[in-house]
């Protein structure tokens, strides 16, 4: 996304976090911010993390008694839930039935 701090706009602090999970081999992230800057007297910070989906984890949760789909889904769903917590309930529920549409392979 965009990050813009206009002119005027002293003391700004404008914090960028960019998290990325690699599902398999084929998986990329790029994670290049694009921020507009027109106020020199502010601070701006971008990150960003990718994660690859854990062997070790997906061994973990499959050696509980879960198969390897259903233990996908609940680390997509561990991944995600910071924004899912911020977004109103209704989209988070509709979210979750995408996902695991996505996970099951019924959706695309």
């Amino acid at each position: 996304g965009l990050v813009s701090v206009s002119l005027g706009a002293k003391n700004s602090k404008v914090y960028v976090s960019c998290d990325a999970l690699i599902m398999d081999e084929e998986s990329r992230s790029d994670t290049y911010p694009y921020m507009r800057i027109s106020e020199k007297d502010c601070e701006v910070q971008h990150e960003a993390t990718v994660e690859k989906l854990g062997e070790e984890k997906l061994f973990y949760l499959t050696s509980r008694g879960i198969n390897k789909s259903e233990a996908e889904t609940l680390l997509v769903n561990g991944f995600i839930e910071p924004v899912v917590k911020e977004i109103p309930l209704e989209y988070s529920i509709e979210l979750n039935r995408l996902i695991r549409m996505e996970m099951s392979g019924s959706v695309g």
